[in-house]
């Protein structure tokens, strides 16, 4: 995807139409416009986000507020009675396809006060496109509707074709500001789903959820075209209806607590930084982390001896057992069991020969005769099986398992000691900690930051634990949901109709696996290999071999020292303007060669992901390099032609030339603002 044009009319300091026609090579894809600041580079990229979402950001010099579309001159040559119409016109090209939209504001004067060019908008801002197939343009689409294919192209069409094909929850990774870009304060959750958009996992997941996942979804449909009869069938479907709703609830209670646990991460980081930033107490500061490493490590120690001891007593039986040896054979000795046995005879013999009436002599055993009481009797005194047999065998047995588990107890014994240990040890470190706490809180007063700092990682480790917590109860039901669906098919009525419904269930089935199975494996190696990227990004960008860069479980990068003193895998958490800009670079350059290498395995081989939809962008950079180093911009400056579809960057002139950018330019493509010394306005034309 690449934006061919862009045009702007009367737009903020561009009076009169002034145009842009961007490179749209495969090699040299750089379009640069050259200015000094307050002439208008950043409005060109205000024209961009206007026109596509109605979006201003503030500036260095406005506010979002205070911004007036209509050019001041134009605005200042009004009659009372005049209109003036401000519009910007961005061209793009999407494959085979090209799409003209333009976004078109009308203004007339507040008053008639010559003194007071204040205006106001009429009405409300006008949006349309053109579609251009087969070199032949269409009519213009009003997004209110009313067009002529009304079918197709209905109320807020313009807007959704360009939310399909620069959404805007990505704007801030394709219109890039670094500066702005590290203060936007994002959500773990969305900088992710930015990540799956533009790496085509979150196509993946919408299919999931249209086949399956979500309560509207077309195996529900389905499934409810289902007959049955009898209350079987009845109860199942209520079975499965409450474990619908169930499913829900824990799924709204699991967004709702992610949003609060990235809430308080934020709090937590935030007053992170504040203790972090205090240079007064630096070496306090340090030794608290040293400390605090510490405790996590015979947090670590603890942890393992304990489960090494659950592991042994897990497998214990024998052993618990064989202790009982010795009381075994104390109760042994205090019963006579001589002469109790008769050898190879067992109750079972004697009921035998009782049943029959004729014992094995021959004698009849008649109820009340000398020799039938005489076999009740025996009958009482004769074991179930031979006792001093059965004794013997049980004792030999004990004194296997005694033998076998006799270093079971010094091993937990010596594992419990150093859970001991490491506990003491925590405990005084702990008791370190706390009064170091305090002296540094004297020192600086951060003791309510302090105080607010560990309420948000208390709260923060309640929060994960309910999570999991509903993630279980999630899991389960949708289990309990699944085998109820199950159980209903088995009572469903057999006949052409459910027959076609199963069917359809299987293609659905087989469809969701399929996607399931794309976005599984998309998503479980996406982290892995952008930090390879982001890896060696860092180290062309920076050429820093004391640090390194990695993205972490909240998808942002952190920044690392191999090794400080004692101390390996040390963050650093106080980067300049600079590195944090260059570091925002890293990331979002990372990322769309990730895209591009994934887009290349996607044509090579069908099987890897659904075609197109891994988005291929265009890069538009306002001042990128102004907080950087030559050296890092020209680092920095290389790297963005090669895995971005297109770049456009508004600059200094005193970055263009340790950009290197010119070898990726053609030069009809590099472009100046111009702006006369008694004008408002500004104006654009070719860098010849």
């Amino acid at each position: 995807m690449k934006i061919k044009s862009i045009k702007l009319h009367n737009f903020m300091r561009y009076k009169g139409d002034n145009k842009l026609i961007f490179s749209t090579d495969e090699e040299k894809n750089v379009t640069v416009v050259l200015g000094d600041n307050t002439f208008g580079k950043t409005t060109l990229a205000q024209a961009f986000r206007w026109a596509l979402y109605e979006r201003l950001n503030d500036t260095s010099y406005t506010k979002i507020r205070d911004v007036v579309l209509l050019n001041n001159e134009v605005a200042a040559e009004m009659s009372v009675s005049q209109v003036r119409e401000v519009f910007v016109e961005i061209v793009i090209e999407n494959d085979a396809e090209e799409v003209e939209f333009v976004r078109k504001a009308f203004f007339n004067r507040k008053n008639g006060n010559h003194d007071d060019i204040s205006v106001k908008q009429i009405g409300q801002t006008q949006l349309t496109m053109k579609i251009k197939k087969d070199g032949i343009w269409s009519d213009a689409i009003n997004n209110f509707g009313g067009n002529i294919d009304s079918k197709k192209y209905k109320a807020g069409c313009v807007q959704e074709k360009i939310e399909n094909m620069l959404p805007e929850n990505l704007s801030n990774y394709f219109f890039f500001d670094g500066e702005r870009w590290n203060n936007l304060k994002s959500r773990t959750s969305d900088i992710k789903s930015s990540v799956d958009t533009i790496l085509g996992v979150s196509g993946l997941v919408e299919i999931m959820n249209h086949l399956k996942d979500n309560r509207t979804s077309v195996t529900k449909k389905l499934r409810e075209k289902l007959k049955g009869i009898g209350g079987e069938y009845e109860r199942l479907q209520r079975e499965i209806q409450n474990l619908e709703e169930s499913i829900a609830e824990y799924e709204k209670n699991i967004i709702d607590t992610q949003s609060a646990i990235e809430t308080t991460e934020r709090t937590y980081e935030s007053t992170q930084k504040t203790l972090n930033d205090n240079r007064k107490v630096e070496e306090d500061q340090k030794e608290l982390r040293y400390l605090e490493t510490d405790i996590e490590r015979y947090e670590k120690f603890k942890a393992d001896y304990y489960a090494d001891i659950v592991k042994e007593l897990s497998n214990s039986a024998k052993f618990f057992a064989s202790t009982f040896l010795t009381e075994f054979e104390k109760l042994l000795n205090k019963v006579d069991l001589e002469g109790k046995d008769i050898p190879g005879v067992t109750v079972d013999t004697l009921e035998y020969l009782l049943e029959s009436g004729e014992c094995l002599c021959g004698t009849k055993l008649t109820e009340g005769s000398e020799a039938y009481e005489t076999m009740i009797k025996l009958k009482k005194q004769v074991p179930p099986e031979m006792l001093g047999g059965a004794a013997g065998n049980l004792k030999a047995i004990l004194e296997n398992w005694l033998n076998e588990t006799h270093e079971l107890r010094e091993t937990v014994l010596k594992k419990a000691n150093d859970f001991d240990v490491a506990q003491e040890t925590i405990d005084e470190k702990v008791r370190e900690k706390e009064r170091l706490e305090k002296k540094v809180d004297r020192k600086t007063n951060l003791g309510p930051v302090r105080l607010q700092n560990k309420q948000a990682k208390e709260r923060l480790s309640s929060l994960r634990r309910q999570k999991a917590t509903y993630e279980l109860r999630l899991e389960d039901a949708k289990k309990n949901k699944t085998k109820k669906e199950a159980q209903i098919d088995t009572v469903a009525i057999h006949d052409k109709q459910n027959a076609q419904v199963y069917r359809c269930l299987a293609y659905a089935d087989a469809m969701y696996a399929k996607a399931a199975q794309l976005a599984n494996q998309r998503k479980n190696t996406t982290i892995t290999d952008l930090n390879e990227i982001i890896g060696e990004n860092f180290q062309r960008m920076f050429n820093d071999h004391e640090k390194y860069a990695k993205l972490g479980n909240d998808y942002k990068i952190h920044v690392f020292y191999h090794q400080v003193g004692n101390m390996t895998n040390y963050e650093e958490e106080n980067l300049s303007n600079g590195e944090t800009i260059a570091i925002n670079f890293v990331f979002i350059v990372s990322i769309l060669e990730l895209a591009r290498r994934y887009r290349n395995l996607e044509k090579s081989d069908e099987e890897y992901g659904m075609e197109n939809a891994i988005l291929g962008l265009p890069l538009v950079l306002d001042g990128p390099f102004s907080a950087l180093s030559n050296e890092n911009t020209t680092l920095v400056a290389n790297r963005l032609p090669q895995f971005a579809e297109q770049v456009i960057v508004f600059m200094l002139d005193k970055d263009w030339e340790a950009s290197g950018l010119e070898k990726y330019t053609l030069p009809e493509f590099c472009y100046r603002v111009n702006k006369e010394p008694s004008s408002n306005s500004s104006s654009l034309e070719q860098n010849l």
